[in-house]
């Protein structure tokens, strides 16, 4: 009965995903920009490259090869193609963590509010857009619950398809090297067994993780042995941003910063002062250690991950809601493992209900106005915002353009027109970058075009780029500003 239930509420939560999403299909954002013209390039047989024939290595390829399937398939345009695999994607999250819960002896009585607190959340939102998240998501999700299923029962065949499947994780994207790292710290140092059988699983699960991976590396090797996937420097890491990171996390959960407080203080409140709540919550931790220690190691491994990768491969990763968004899942499934015991009697059933309803309130608030305005006015570079933009409508009314802007990626989604990246703040080459685009500014080779609805804070400012060329000829848009000699 459950299970039908889960089926019903899948198909629900897919129809309208359908519907809010239809009139703009999904968001486009930079990355989906550089997605597109790697699909472009699939479906035209010149491989994973951007439009020069340029091998692609930033983003690894299985999403692009995905959309490119989706979109021969059916027979459609990109959008429509990356529109359809979304849909499939978000109709299998539902079973998939249905599968999860039922795994971990969750009552089933529950589960049909977990999966929708899931759908509704803002993990969810990640559908919208033309990126890799959503198909990351469904992968993630059956990793999980491959390895939970080999942590209950030691058997090694659903250790070997965890593997296989974390494969392909990473091939969705690099991040995934954090969980990765994560399931491989768990066998080796956490999972209750002798040296030997532990030794024997971490081979196991290293060697299947790196089935599909190490095809894309052939692959790069072979097309071009100069190719780097992410270049290297040290960046250093301010531990605010974290801070930041636990602030974003509480209110997806709990919209409001009054009602987190008053929700978290109930919660402490019985924890200590119910002690047939404390001692059935203490017996559940101890029962269920193994998955919990799980759980927090896939939260500490993938947040080092990060940490790492600002450090030391791009200072511009926003420590924002898209690179944490497969916490709520793990968040979400944590709790509800460890407050399981109370979730079935009858008694506290009234306290679960009243927090459903809590949770569900602030997942909407949450998220429907970001649903709703896409439906209306779309989302980033799809949105109607964008194409009545005049500085666009420049774009396109010319034929060739050499311009240096801070949407770059605009430009290449709109007119495939030569462009260059405005000069990065706070970075070694700042001062030959800004001397090299004067330069070709003044001798009529290029112009600068800046975006007003763009904020990248790591490319010069505005007031800045005004003040430098205050003696050129400046012409001013509603949403951005022309410089040219």
């Amino acid at each position: 009965m459950t299970k039908k239930l889960i089926i019903l509420i899948s198909i629900a939560f897919t129809l309208l995903f359908a519907y809010f999403s239809w009139p703009y299909k999904l968001g486009i954002t930079p990355d989906s920009v550089s997605y597109i013209q790697i699909v472009k390039s699939i479906l035209l047989g010149n491989g994973i490259v951007d439009e020069n024939g340029i091998l692609i290595t930033h983003w690894p390829p299985l999403y692009p090869l995905l959309v490119a399937l989706t979109t021969k398939l059916f027979n459609c345009s990109i959008l429509t193609g990356a529109f359809i695999l979304n849909i499939g994607l978000l109709s299998a999250i539902s079973l998939i963590f249905y599968n999860l819960l039922t795994t971990l002896k969750i009552d089933k009585k529950v589960i049909p509010f977990i999966v929708i607190l899931l759908l509704t959340s803002y993990s969810s939102l990640v559908f919208i857009y033309f990126l890799s998240e959503g198909l990351f998501l469904v992968l993630l999700l059956l990793v999980t619950l491959l390895f939970i299923k080999w942590v209950i029962t030691n058997s090694y065949k659903y250790l070997i398809l965890a593997g296989v499947i974390s494969s392909a994780l990473i091939l969705t994207r690099y991040a995934g090297l954090g969980y990765i790292g994560g399931f491989g710290f768990y066998i080796l140092i956490l999972h209750k067994s002798k040296i030997k059988p532990r030794l024997k699983a971490v081979l196991i699960y290293t060697i299947s993780s790196l089935s599909l991976f190490i095809l894309w590396l052939i692959y790069c090797y072979y097309f071009n042995n100069s190719y780097t996937i992410r270049n290297t420097d040290f960046f250093g890491f301010r531990f605010r941003r974290l801070l930041s990171l636990t602030k974003t996390i509480i209110y997806w959960f709990l919209y409001n910063g009054y009602i987190a407080t008053v929700v978290l203080s109930l919660i402490v409140i019985s924890f200590l002062k119910f002690k047939t709540i404390k001692k059935s919550i203490i017996t559940q931790v101890k029962s269920c250690t193994p998955i919990i220690l799980l759980f927090l190691t896939l939260l500490c491994s993938y947040t080092v991950f990060i940490v790492f990768s600002i450090s030391f491969f791009d200072e511009n990763v926003p420590v924002n809601t898209r690179i944490f968004f497969p916490f709520y899942f793990i968040i979400l499934t944590l709790v509800v493992l460890i407050l399981n015991p109370i979730l079935k009697p009858k008694q506290y059933q009234p306290i679960t209900i009243v927090l459903f309803i809590i949770l569900l309130l602030s997942n909407i608030l949450n998220t429907y106005q970001l649903r709703v305005n896409h439906y209306h006015n779309g989302t980033q570079y799809s949105a109607e915002v964008w194409k009545n933009s005049e500085a666009i409508n420049y774009i396109k009314s010319k034929d060739t353009l050499n311009l240096y802007t801070n949407a770059h990626d605009i430009m290449r989604f709109y007119k495939n027109v030569n462009n260059y990246k405005l000069p990065f703040i706070n970075t070694k080459t700042y001062d030959s970058a800004l001397q090299k685009m004067t330069q070709d500014v003044k001798q009529g080779k290029a112009k600068i075009l800046f975006f007003d609805n763009i904020n990248r804070r790591y490319f010069i400012s505005k007031p800045d780029l005004l003040n430098h060329f205050k003696d050129f000829n400046i012409h001013k848009f509603k949403d951005g500003v022309l410089i040219k000699n």
